[in-house]
């Protein structure tokens, strides 16, 4: 049968049968050639990938001549990298896990004594809490901070308490009310003192030991004017009162020096030097 005419009613049909039978035609040489190939590699063990890395072989070859040849344009290239990678990161700032770099603010805490002074005392509340300082609307006070910045000991010299302030726990009087003597049988109290002796020292000049103690500043157990000061030691919570020793009578005259380095308290008094050991019950002249 000839090819129809372009004007037939069956040339159409004519020109999809003759684009089918070419697409079946390349088709059928598409999968002829494939499985033809792989026959033969396979059959001849060849592997094509090897082929692949030998080419890719040779032209790492030919690139690295290049650059042996022109070290300054690969050393440009380098650069030019190096410097687009920093402009295409993001620096970030070193933070350094430090408490000191966390913002402390100062705070007051208020205290109104039973002889009505006002203390206020500093401290800077952060992370960890610390004690700074105090003040007082009397200003005739004695003071220490402990070593650690947690506690803070004063005395109020009007009523003659000792007040402990902590920055967990805030202020409580740590002296004691009374005296009792065994020697003569009588409790001496402390507002009926001051009343009748004004000029009476019960208690005055706290300061921390390095063994967990304050030591004071007191004319018990005698009650006689002008009479000699002692130096006693109570615990942080205000018991376990115990009399070290004689100091002079005049209480201006009595400082603290910083511990040495055994950890022991040295009491200047006038001229001379003190010493109360770690844990000790006497104090000792130097």
């Amino acid at each position: 049968m000839g090819k129809p005419s372009i004007f037939s009613k069956d040339y159409e049909k004519y020109r999809k049968r003759q684009r089918l039978n070419l697409f079946l035609i390349i088709l059928i040489l598409f999968f002829a050639g494939y499985f033809g190939g792989k026959y033969y590699f396979t059959k001849n063990d060849i592997n094509i990938s090897d082929k692949f890395k030998f080419f890719n072989k040779i032209k790492n070859i030919k690139l690295t001549r290049e650059n042996e040849k022109n070290p300054e344009v690969n050393k440009n290239k380098i650069v030019d990298n190096k410097t687009d990678e920093k402009e295409n990161s993001t620096a970030v700032p070193k933070v350094e896990n430090n408490n000191e770099n966390i913002n402390k603010q100062s705070q007051f805490y208020e205290y109104k004594s039973s002889s009505g002074t006002i203390y206020k005392i500093e401290y800077l509340d952060g992370l960890e809490k610390s004690v700074v300082g105090i003040e007082s609307s009397d200003g005739n006070f004695n003071y220490d901070i402990s070593l650690d910045k947690k506690s803070l000991v004063f005395d109020d010299l009007k009523s003659g308490e000792i007040i402990i302030y902590s920055v967990d726990k805030g202020c409580r009087k740590i002296s004691r009310d009374s005296y009792k003597s065994l020697s003569a049988g009588i409790t001496i109290k402390k507002d009926e003192v001051l009343k009748k002796s004004p000029w009476y020292i019960w208690s005055a000049k706290p300061h921390f030991t390095s063994d967990g103690r304050i030591v004071y500043v007191s004319h018990l157990p005698y009650l006689m004017k002008d009479s000699t000061l002692y130096l006693w030691a109570m615990k942080v919570d205000g018991t376990g009162h115990k009399r070290l020793g004689e100091l002079t009578r005049n209480i201006s005259n009595i400082t603290y020096e910083k511990n040495d380095e055994n950890g022991n308290l040295i009491i200047v008094v006038e001229s001379e030097k003190f010493m109360l050991k770690s844990g000790g019950v006497k104090i000792i002249k130097k």
